[in-house]
């Protein structure tokens, strides 16, 4: 028998180890009072910023555990390495900001309340708590509010903590808690960070879309810049709406003023910046207007007239950047800037729908709604199915690819450049969002055949369907230069390579059918011409003719391959995506003093990547494109075609000679 806890031994008794124990936590609580560690405020008084733990730590690794071995085997890595504190991650400089804020609030008012709140807003299982609050700990920060949902969505918790601004990876979760009226943003990371202050807190905001309404972009993409000005010039004095992020920006601006009233003006820890594309001169007064009508301001206004923001952010180095375009969100990121994309206003890869006009019969005005081409609900619409996009590393090539993996398709990437497209596979898995398919690099120079071939040999090899292909990939209006095998660069790559590739997988694409091959062409093909003289460009040579020839050539070979297609249950379809700001035209010559106008003209006129690959996502996705066969779309409706593009005898020619060029001949 063992006495060893037995009074009469000298032990203790289990009741004594009780009240030890009680009377140990008692006292724990109570040198909790009294230790430097502050106390939250109320949230009724606090500004409340919720961020997800995603966005607080690193966890890539921990990430990759779930995806690849499932909740449990995720559960028991937390629990194996709870201990070890995960590594800081986006949203960590900014939170320690803004602790570093209310350290300097509480010496000036210690019995104030008025102070940051930080949730944690996690669908974590409560298991894995206490990793989260140990490495919470072992950076001394101040957070005492947890939401650990268990895999449930925590937005509808959000308005329960008097939340004033959402932060998290989830681009699906921020679109969720916009709509809820909740300030909120997608937090991305960047390959190189700034140093960033330890003293102040740095927060740039963009003005349109994020402070202000979408009223001045809507009006730029439906009217031109010209009718812009003049409309800017008009309601000068006339507010414009809020947009989602004026709320935080005001609650920056009453603990500003705390500072004010205390003469620390000059030394505030709180900056804030208005980082717009707009022009100074041309649209800049009606913004400025706006915000004293408001009774807010920003510490620095600085009208870029459609330069880039990049270069500009990397010497502001904020802790936050928010930006309703992506585009603009890359370019911080190029620049080492923490940046926060804001999922509001018509410039939205969520929105590139049709837009409705619902009219306001009391105020007699109208509202613009926009609708979803492809219903982004239906996030299981591609499970099972294989795309192979060409080009999937940049452009529309990468957009195309990131919304048909949050449709949980099987994506494969097929660039030239293993670097670039693992680069781009982070960023495109980032973007899809929680729930989201496999994706899939593999290598494919379309100015090779042999590359050509080889990919398609490790494609019919490792692959038993193919259900979708998007022939996407091109270059435009490079200096004259041949292909390894001789052929002029434009013509090889944004035909001849196609051409091949689409052959060669012809099999496996009538083995999966009902399977959809996609080519993207271009307007542009209005300017060309098929001179089956000199299709190599060897007598003359003109980069826009060259490329117009070649995305002519790309629905010629649409329209024959549809006929050829009959009965096999393989549609082909092509489609225009319109004018589009990516980085095909980096062989394009701009005059330098033309390029603050030229970037400011692309940001009225052009469509981003995400707008621009709405149409190929479309004849991916859509039951309405089922049969439709050797047809031409644009902007998701069937476009009509000049006459040159729809002569059958010409793409029968441009076929059989095709053929012997890539040496297909039977």
């Amino acid at each position: 028998m063992n006495n060893t806890d037995s009074p009469e031994r000298g032990g203790k008794s289990s009741q004594d180890n009780t009240e030890e124990k009680d009377s140990a936590a008692v006292k724990a609580f109570d040198h909790s009072k009294t230790t430097k560690k502050p106390r939250p405020p109320k949230p009724s008084n606090a500004v409340t910023i919720a961020v997800s733990s995603r966005t607080l730590f690193n966890m890539v690794n921990e990430r990759k555990v779930f995806e690849e071995d499932g909740l449990e085997s995720y559960v028991a890595f937390q629990l194996e390495h709870e201990d070890q504190p995960l590594t800081p991650g986006v949203s960590f400089p900014f939170v320690k900001a803004l602790m570093n804020v209310n350290t300097r609030l509480r010496e000036l008012y210690p019995d104030s309340e008025e102070l940051f709140d930080i949730v944690l807003m996690t669908n974590n299982h409560a298991q894995v708590g206490v990793r989260l609050i140990n490495s919470i700990n072992h950076y001394d920060l101040t957070i005492e509010r947890f939401c650990m949902t268990g895999g449930e969505s925590p937005i509808g918790y959000l308005k329960a903590y008097m939340t004033n601004l959402y932060l998290s990876k989830d681009s699906m979760k921020v679109q969720e808690a916009i709509e809820e009226g909740i300030a909120a943003a997608t937090m991305f990371n960047c390959d190189s960070e700034n140093k960033l202050s330890d003293t102040q807190l740095r927060v740039a905001f963009d003005g349109d879309a994020v402070l202000f309404s979408d009223e001045s972009e809507i009006i730029v993409k439906e009217h031109g810049l010209e009718t812009f000005f003049k409309h800017e010039k008009e309601f000068e004095n006339k507010p414009l709406a809020q947009g989602p992020l004026k709320c935080f920006l005001e609650a920056l601006g009453k603990l500003q003023r705390k500072f004010y009233a205390k003469k620390q003006r000059i030394n505030c820890p709180i900056r804030t910046y208005l980082v717009t594309a707009r022009s100074a001169a041309s649209a800049g007064a009606r913004v400025l207007k706006t915000l004293r009508s408001w009774g807010l301001e920003v510490d620095e206004a600085l009208f870029l007239a459609g330069a880039p923001k990049g270069p500009l952010l990397q010497k502001i180095k904020p802790h936050i950047f928010f930006d309703d375009q992506m585009f603009h969100i890359e370019g911080a990121q190029d620049h080492g800037t923490i940046a926060a994309h804001v999922p509001y206003g018509i410039g939205q890869k969520y929105n590139k729908g049709k837009r409705i006009e619902n009219s306001d019969a009391q105020n007699n005005t109208k509202h613009t709604r926009v609708e979803f081409l492809v219903p982004i609900l239906n996030v299981d619409m591609l499970r099972g199915k294989t795309i192979i996009v060409t080009g999937a590393n940049s452009g529309i090539g990468k957009a195309t690819a990131t919304e048909l993996l949050r449709r949980q398709g099987r994506v494969v990437m097929a660039c030239r450049d293993q670097e670039r497209a693992e680069k781009a596979a982070l960023e495109i898995k980032r973007d899809a969002g929680e729930e989201q398919g496999d994706l899939v690099i593999k290598i494919l120079d379309l100015a090779s055949l042999k590359s050509v071939r080889d990919f398609c040999d490790d494609i019919n090899k490792e692959e038993p369907r193919i259900d979708i292909l998007i022939n996407n990939a091109g270059v435009y209006q490079c200096p004259y230069t041949k292909s390894e095998d001789g052929f002029e660069m434009q013509f090889a790559v944004n035909h001849l390579g196609h051409f091949l590739l689409t052959n060669l997988l012809l099999d496996v694409l009538k083995r999966s059918a009902p399977s959809r091959i996609i080519v993207v062409s271009s307007k542009l093909y209005k300017h060309g011409e098929i001179n089956f003289d000199d299709l190599n460009s060897e007598q003359h040579y003109d980069k826009a003719f060259a490329y117009a020839r070649s995305k002519l050539a790309n629905l010629l070979f649409t329209l024959e391959l549809s006929q050829r297609l009959e009965n096999t249950g393989v549609t082909v379809n092509a489609l225009t995506p319109g004018i589009v700001r990516t980085n095909l035209g980096r062989h394009v010559h701009i005059p330098l003093l033309v390029k603050p106008l030229f970037n400011l003209a692309s940001l009225a006129f052009f469509k981003s990547p995400e707008e621009g690959a709405q149409t190929s996502v479309y004849l991916a996705c859509s039951d309405d494109v089922d049969g439709s066969q050797g047809k031409c779309f644009a902007n998701c409706s069937e476009e009509h075609l000049l006459a040159k593009a729809t002569d059958q005898e010409v793409a029968k020619k441009l076929w059989d000679i095709s053929e012997v060029m890539v040496g297909i001949t039977n």
